[in-house]
């Protein structure tokens, strides 16, 4: 049976294997600019150089606006990777092309050095690359599909956008690497919490939130609907949150942001153990406190207490518990946070009150007393 081989000669060229996901996408001149970058490395080390455009076009039979799309083509799709280069001869910016390592081969004298894969870092928004109207042009004009995602974002967002806009949107494929989904679920999330609260939409606070997501290490699709899911969590119960620590409209302490989301996504309590547990707290402190109400609900966590009724028939099993007999019906006294009070005593005079019973003699404070 016959086999194609290649000749590979004295050199070979190696290509990153997310070239063929994307193939079908890219145009006839971006596969040439990608192979001529690949295949030059003073070409790559001269990114950002004057006439750099000019010079790869000239080797591509193209023309800088078409070379310029090219490269944003390819660095949408994650394979040009731009980064400060201080061994550039030109003192400024270097293009890496992403690649695998390659497997040993004799007699390759021009292989591509792969980027290494890094943690992500916080990003500038000042770094957001600029696209001329021409380039940009040249942009939509060369990729169907980029037009198509744009649209897309300028439906969703309700307005046509301006040159700056298109270059905003264009910077989160391109410099931080987001996918086109990732940007319709933020988009589509930021115009629905700014409808809701009847403020303004802008795409300055699309690009805030973008960042911040960035930088909270947020990339997938999947982290950001997560997120969402915990956003939307807080935020409908915020509110009742509020109301029952009497807080007003203030902006909420790093403590209290923690403790709330501590209850809600790690322990997943909803409102009505919060509201028993706050009454515990009063009970036992005279007053709210975050952080002994804090021990509270970390203790019924631990115990896999995480409805009214399952810490109802927790404290009604303690009670009757033969170690409840031995000391009067009560079990000794646990110390939680600074103070000396037995948590569960004061949580069963909470449910009692919550079925609309006395208190106990041994269950009341000594204020009641």
């Amino acid at each position: 049976m016959s086999q194609l081989k290649i000749n590979f000669e004295t050199s070979a060229l190696v290509l990153p294997g997310k070239v063929m996901e994307v193939m079908n996408r890219a145009s006839f001149l971006d596969i040439k600019v990608l192979l001529c970058l690949c295949a030059n490395a003073d070409l790559r080390a001269a990114y950002g150089s004057e006439g750099f455009a000019d010079r790869v076009a000239e080797a591509v039979d193209g023309d800088a606006d078409s070379v310029q799309a090219a490269l944003a083509f390819w660095r949408g799709a994650g394979l040009l990777i731009i980064k400060g280069s201080s061994k550039a001869t030109t003192g400024k910016s270097a293009v890496t092309v992403s690649a695998p390592t390659p497997p040993p081969a004799a007699n390759i004298n021009d292989t591509v050095i792969p980027e290494q894969t890094q943690p992500a870092k916080l990003r500038a928004k000042a770094e957001l690359p600029h696209y001329t109207t021409e380039q940009l042009a040249a942009l939509l004009t060369s990729h169907a599909d980029t037009a198509n995602w744009l649209d897309e974002c300028q439906r969703i967002f309700g307005k046509v956008f301006n040159t700056l806009e298109v270059n905003t949107f264009l910077g989160f494929v391109d410099y931080l690497g987001l996918d086109w989904e990732y940007i319709m679920v933020l988009l589509t999330y930021y115009v629905g919490v700014q409808e809701r609260r009847g403020m303004n939409k802008s795409v300055r606070g699309v690009e805030k939130m973008a960042f911040d997501l960035y930088d909270k290490g947020i990339h997938t699709v999947d982290e950001l609907q997560e997120e969402i899911r915990r956003l939307t969590l807080f935020s409908e119960t915020e509110g009742s949150l509020r109301t029952l620590f009497g807080m007003g409209k203030r902006s909420l302490t790093p403590k209290e942001k923690k403790c709330f989301s501590t209850w809600l996504y790690e322990y997943q309590f909803d409102m009505e153990v919060i509201r028993l547990a706050y009454e515990v707290t009063v009970d036992a402190k005279g007053e709210p406190n975050i952080s002994y109400m804090n021990s509270v609900l970390a203790n019924w966590h631990k115990d896999n207490l995480h409805t009214p009724e399952a810490v109802r028939a927790a404290a009604e099993a303690r009670k009757a518990s033969p170690t409840a007999s031995t000391t009067g019906g009560r079990r000794p006294k646990t110390e939680v946070s600074a103070g000396s009070f037995d948590v569960e005593d004061f949580f069963a005079a909470a449910v009692r009150r919550s079925l609309g019973e006395d208190t106990p003699p041994e269950f009341q404070t000594k204020d009641q007393t």
